[in-house]
Order: structure tokens, then sequence, then C-alpha cells
């Protein structure tokens, strides 16, 4: 969701990721990297909502079923701060797994991961190029 006037500079964006996987993590970050794109790694217990300003990107992994509710209200703490950042969760667990309360609490991009490493990151590329966050946008109301 884009707010009206609102531009997405690719050569300032900045990403800021909640994954516990090491290797998820240096795959997003050779994929954001390429863009020359700011990534930091956090912990969710570690950030403050003020954190969340400036943030162009947020990547959260769903993986453990104990952490869906602490993920929805990660989603849901980031809307509410930055409306214009673009949220993607990463599903890396093999159960079957709905995606709408990510939707509901304002994500953007619900992704089912495969285990195969090149599907991954092929579907990884293939997503990041579709957002709104890889694209320059200007958006002006019409009176």
């Amino acid at each position: 969701m884009l707010s009206a006037g609102c531009k997405v500079d690719i050569n300032t964006a900045s990403v800021l990721s909640f994954i516990q996987t090491e290797a998820l993590n240096d795959d997003i970050k050779k994929l954001v990297s390429s863009d020359m794109r700011q990534v930091d790694t956090c912990d969710c217990l570690m950030v403050k909502d003020h954190d969340f300003y400036g943030i162009d990107a947020f990547f959260i992994e769903a993986g453990h079923s104990d952490t869906i509710n602490d993920n929805l209200e990660l989603v849901k703490k980031i809307r509410l701060v930055n409306y214009t950042a673009c949220i993607f969760i990463l599903i890396t667990n093999t159960k079957a797994f709905s995606s709408i309360n990510y939707y509901l609490a304002g994500a953007d991009h619900c992704i089912k991961l495969p285990s195969d490493a090149d599907d991954k990151a092929k579907l990884l590329s293939r997503t990041l190029d579709d957002s709104h966050w890889k694209k320059t946008t200007q958006l002006i109301l019409d009176r």
C-alpha cells in the first residue's frame, strides 16, 4: 500500500530482516545487496517502534508455529508506524499454513519457500522484482 506522493528511492533503500535461519538470511542479503541496499538483521525483542521509520522493506521468517503470534504482532506494529514499507513473510515450515492472518495484519507478500536452494532463490528474486518496493514509484493525487 503506497500513499499519495510517495517516492521510493532505490539507491537509499534500507532493509530490516527478522530471520533466524542463517542460510536464508544470506540469500536475502545476496539478493538485496546486489542493488546496493543496506541490510540489517534484527531480533524481534530488541527492536523499538521508532526503529521502523525509514525502512523500506521488512523480511520476517515464519518458521515455527509457536512464533506465529509474535510475528503477527510484529507485522501490526510495523504497519502502524511505517505504512509505505513492503513487508515480506517468508514461510519456511513444511506444514500447511494459512497466510490470511498476515495479510490482514498488513503484510504485502507471503511466500512459501521450497526446500530446493535454486527454486528458493528464483522465487525470492521473482517476488522482489514484482514488488512495489523494487520499483521507483511516483503516485500523485488527481484533484
